[in-house]
């Protein structure tokens, strides 16, 4: 699987970054199939941008809809109440949640909305929110009841008319990503950064995506196992070794470090030899 990424000035806001990844993905022969993204990428100019001129020029895409804007509003109130039926209730990942597919038009296209309530999260938030707000004069009935209505809630907007079976699989894919860069910042040290030209940034992020994919790769190995990646390296560093001027000896290695070596198919070699000049 390639990777790509792009990198831009912290002072450029999201909505007008997708078109030109885009566009530099497809010079470099790169087709994009389908688009999910973040809801801060949502607006007239990139939703017209990937309908294209025409349906052969559709770029199929999924993204979230920010709570402030009118369609999201709008969406609540002429469906929200209706996630309470049975009819739209489905089981994902073992929670319980309601999703409603709707059509729309997505500035003159033919669009939909999958209006949902992850209703766990929801009773979690109406609990913290009355703990905190009962008994509180500043806070009215009313508005406790209109900051309720909410909660828990959120809408998806589509090109496609997807099953609503498939429609979070599909978008928690987005969650996967971002669960990539939360590793690449805290375990392969992404950040923070001290770099002082662009080429250094550039080669900096590229080796800590490399650090990235090696890491979810022994995850992977190691699953099914007492071992995570972590507790793998941490044990994993207490293998010395003699070095000598034409060769390496690494010393035996413990009960656990024969175990983890056997769940990630590498044997230990008994010897390395060093190339001419030896450790010099």
């Amino acid at each position: 699987m390639p990777l790509f990424f792009r990198y831009n000035a912290g002072n450029i806001v999201d909505v007008s970054t997708l078109r030109s990844t885009i566009a530099e993905l497809e010079a470099f022969g790169i087709n994009t199939d389908f688009a999910i993204v973040d809801a801060g990428y949502y607006s007239g100019d990139n939703i017209k941008s990937l309908y294209g001129d025409n349906e052969n020029q559709t770029i199929p895409f999924l993204t979230r809809l920010s709570a402030n804007l009118t369609l999201y509003k709008q969406l609540v109130s002429d469906h929200a109440e209706d996630l309470t039926q049975s009819k739209y209730m489905l089981m994902q990942r073992d929670r319980l949640l309601s999703v409603k597919r709707v059509q729309v038009d997505l500035f003159g296209h033919i669009g939909y909305a999958y209006i949902a309530i992850d209703h766990a999260r929801r009773e979690d938030e109406i609990y913290k929110y009355a703990k905190s707000s009962l008994g509180r004069k500043e806070v009215s009935r009313e508005e406790m009841d209109n900051s309720m209505k909410t909660m828990g809630l959120f809408i998806l907007i589509s090109s496609e008319k997807i099953e609503t079976n498939d429609v979070m699989p599909l978008y928690y894919t987005r969650q996967t990503v971002e669960q990539v860069f939360d590793i690449s910042k805290n375990n392969a040290d992404l950040l923070p950064l001290r770099v002082h030209s662009e080429e250094t940034f550039r080669g900096h992020l590229l080796l800590s995506f490399i650090a990235t994919v090696v890491y979810l790769s022994i995850n992977q190995l190691l699953k099914g196992t007492i071992f995570n990646a972590d507790g793998a390296f941490l044990i994993l560093r207490n293998q010395k070794c003699k070095v000598f001027d034409d060769r390496i000896l690494p010393k035996e290695p413990t009960k656990k470090m024969n175990d983890i070596f056997e769940k990630l198919k590498f044997k230990p070699p008994l010897c390395v030899s060093l190339p001419s000049g030896g450790k010099n």
